[in-house]
Formats: structure tokens, C-alpha cells, sequence
């Protein structure tokens, strides 16, 4: 258990395994992301065993066992005790631990969101709000939300997904119609990030279809011609 402790890398911790752990761990085990478990209770150590789960025994708010579960190396931390008090205590000392981490808690009184974002999570989630607007949601708009749990959780051909653009992308401060997502840095060789996914499909130019873009391509034709009339440098020259 402690060699595969210290091999995971960018993994998330989970701390408490009650209702809640327990689904996260399942939605992790379906989409294949790498997980630690932090629980002290004897019926979750039990379970923990009997399924075989990744974990440590122990006080989530306790620094040792949050380096036990590779605090150094992970991705995020997602806090899912009953207690909001003990919520603020291992939130406060998993920011210590590591500043930069990504920080999930639940709050089961909507007094203490407040709380838990100024001890330094970076998201809190109300389960009974959330159950609430859920809900609601249902009564209103029972076609959107199965449309979108479709979407979210690939049951459909189709799914949509996050991708984190990075500063140094020439995509920053466009819109999507100029950012340019349909080229290659290296055409035609499509980068390997992207031919990695089994269920990405790679069109490149297809903006280039669009009425944006013939309109943007026509300008660059008048410039041109403008400026050789006019005996000046080509203002978009093709080298």
C-alpha cells in the first residue's frame, strides 16, 4: 500500500469516505483518475479494505497523513467530511502544505461556504443546494438536463469536454472565430496531445469555411492589391 502510495502522481485526495467519498470514488474509477482515500472511521477503513481501495488511515487535517497521501505530488484535494469544522481544519492545512493545490470541500450549512473559501478553498459545494437546484431544474427543463447529463457523461456520440489554455497559446484574448484552433503549429503533422484521444476527430482549416474568415481573406486580397497599385511593400505577403 505504501509503494503505490508514493508512486501516484498529479492524483486527487479524497478525505472521507461516507456517502459522498464514496461517489467520488466511483466517478474516478469510471473515468480512470487517480485517487487516494483519507479516512480514521472504522466502518469506512473497513470498507476501504474489503473494496481495496487505495488509502490512509488516519486525521485528514493531520499534515502527516496528508504527505502519507502525497499531498507533494497532487493534483487536488477534495474534502468530503461531515463536519464542516474538521472541513475548515483540513482545507487550512492542506493550503499550507502545498499553496498552489486545487481545493474541493463540501458544506453542509450554507453559513460555512463563507468559511471554507477564506480558509482557502478554491470551490465549496452545498450538497442540499445543490440537490435543490437539481431539481428544480428538472421540473422546469427535464429535456436540457438530460441533453446535458448526455453530454457530460459520454453517453452520447458526442461530449463535450475541458481543455485549460495555457498563457503562451495564441488563442488568449481571441474569440473563437480568429483564435486559430483549427491549425497545426507543425502542419500537417497534428500534435501528439491531440492524436492521443480515441475520441477526438481532427478537422483542420474548417474555419477557414466560415463567412468570417472569407471576408477576412477577401481584405487581405484588396490590401495587397492596393498597395503593389500603389508601388508600396505587400502588406500581407505569401513567403
Amino acid at each position: 500500500m505504501e509503494r503505490s502510495l508514493n508512486q501516484l502522481q498529479d492524483h486527487f485526495i479524497i478525505c472521507g469516505y461516507g456517502r459522498i467519498g464514496t461517489q467520488i470514488v466511483a466517478e474516478f474509477e469510471a473515468h480512470n483518475i487517480p485517487y487516494a482515500v483519507i479516512d480514521q472511521t472504522e466502518d469506512a477503513v473497513l470498507r476501504l479494505r474489503n473494496e481495496d481501495r487505495l488509502h490512509v488511515e488516519g486525521d485528514a487535517s493531520s499534515e502527516d497523513i496528508l504527505k502519507l497521501a502525497g499531498i507533494e505530488r497532487a493534483r487536488g484535494l477534495i474534502s468530503a467530511v461531515d463536519s464542516d469544522e474538521r472541513a475548515v481544519y483540513i482545507i487550512l492545512a492542506a493550503r499550507a502544505l502545498k499553496p498552489e493545490l486545487y481545493l474541493i470541500s463540501r458544506a453542509g450549512r450554507p453559513e460555512s461556504i463563507r468559511r471554507l473559501e477564506l480558509a482557502g478553498a478554491n470551490r465549496v459545494i452545498s450538497p442540499y443546494q445543490m440537490a435543490g437546484h437539481r431539481m428544480a431544474e428538472l421540473a422546469v427543463r427535464p429535456a436540457l438536463v438530460d441533453v446535458m447529463d448526455s453530454l457530460h457523461h459520454g453517453e452520447s456520440e458526442i461530449a463535450v469536454e475541458e481543455m485549460l489554455v495555457q498563457p503562451q497559446v495564441a488563442a488568449v484574448g481571441k474569440t473563437i472565430a480568429g483564435a486559430g484552433l483549427d491549425v497545426f503549429e507543425r502542419e500537417p503533422h497534428a500534435p501528439d496531445a491531440l492524436t492521443a484521444f480515441p475520441n477526438v476527430v481532427l478537422t483542420p482549416h474548417v474555419g477557414g469555411h466560415t463567412i468570417e474568415s472569407h471576408v477576412a481573406m477577401q481584405d487581405c486580397v484588396i490590401a495587397n492589391l492596393k498597395a503593389f497599385f500603389a508601388g508600396r511593400s505587400l502588406v500581407y505577403p505569401v513567403k
